[in-house]
């Protein structure tokens, strides 16, 4: 009896123990990083939670994936505007320079005779000039462009005359002499073909070359009060002429897309306003050589561009 109560006592005193050393061996490999291999059962909780927690919620604006978006349509001093046709219309005044005497075989009215003399055809003339025709603007790029012209082109000198004179006649027979204007008209076709630069989108200074075919001609004497015109005869132009032009202007948007553009311009003629032939006045019979004088023109511009 106290040999089995013995050996009981023996063998709870050994569980105590090996409960003991169990213990102390969990707390050594918690102090040491050392872990058991789990269980295979818990392996597989794992891996179906995991398979089952839903991450996209954990996903911060920080860490969200960038989506490709469309760029908007380049604006870089690199475009190029879309090239325009258009209408042109220029008017403004028109003068000489170079002016020279000629020697001539002129007609005297006050003494009805003729004196051989030397005198400025041009002296003292002013004009009015018109041009109209077609346009092409062709933009290079935002900044720089080309713009050629056709044109028809009138020039009308015009003065005072001192050496011509209207005879007219009063009620009572008498003939008198009124003053006449002096009217010399050239009809051209112009071309031309000038460079622009955009300091903006809306203003642009330019400058080219023109080339002037000469039509046609004509000198008239003219008094309005008594409706007196008479054909002096033909007046020929320089058969071809070249001109530089230099100017500027502004642009503004038009409805449909279409544009207004308006502007300044100066014309520099480098050849003569006349053929190198004698000049004749039929009306008189006299004539004169003929001069190097040549013409200059500033002008209003209006262009209007689809």
């Amino acid at each position: 009896m106290k040999t089995s109560y013995l050996g009981a006592i023996v063998l709870a005193c050994s569980m105590v123990a090996a409960a003991n050393a169990q213990d102390d061996y969990e707390d050594y490999a918690y102090d040491e990083g050392v872990a058991e291999s789990a269980p295979e059962s818990y392996d597989e909780d794992v891996s179906t939670a995991k398979s089952s927690y839903d991450y996209s919620s954990e996903v911060t604006k920080s860490e969200e994936v960038p989506v490709a978006m469309d760029l908007p349509e380049d604006k870089s001093a690199s475009s190029r505007p879309k090239n325009r046709f258009g209408f042109h219309l220029g008017v403004g005044l028109s003068g000489t320079y170079g002016n020279e005497e000629a020697l001539g075989y002129y007609y005297n009215p006050n003494t009805e005779k003729y004196d051989f003399d030397e005198r400025d055809p041009f002296d003292g003339y002013m004009g009015l000039n018109l041009d109209f025709g077609f346009m092409y603007v062709f933009y290079i790029n935002n900044r720089i462009a080309i713009a050629p012209e056709i044109n028809i082109r009138l020039i009308d000198y015009f003065k005072e005359s001192d050496i011509y004179y209207a005879r007219v006649h009063d009620d009572w027979g008498r003939t008198y002499y009124e003053p006449v204007d002096e009217n010399m008209m050239l009809v051209d076709i112009s071309i031309p073909v000038m460079g622009r630069f955009y300091a903006t989108k809306n203003f642009f200074a330019e400058a080219g070359v023109q080339f002037n075919l000469n039509l046609a001609g004509s000198f008239t004497l003219d008094n309005a009060e008594y409706d007196y015109s008479e054909d002096v005869g033909e007046w020929n132009g320089e058969t071809f002429g070249v001109s530089l032009n230099f100017g500027g202007g502004a642009t503004f948007d038009a409805k449909n897309g279409h544009a207004i553009e308006i502007g300044l311009r100066f014309i520099l003629d480098l050849t003569r306003l006349e053929a190198d032939e004698m000049v004749k006045n039929d009306a008189n019979d006299s004539y004169r050589n003929p001069v190097e004088t040549k013409g200059w023109h500033l002008q209003f511009v209006c262009n209007f561009l689809f």
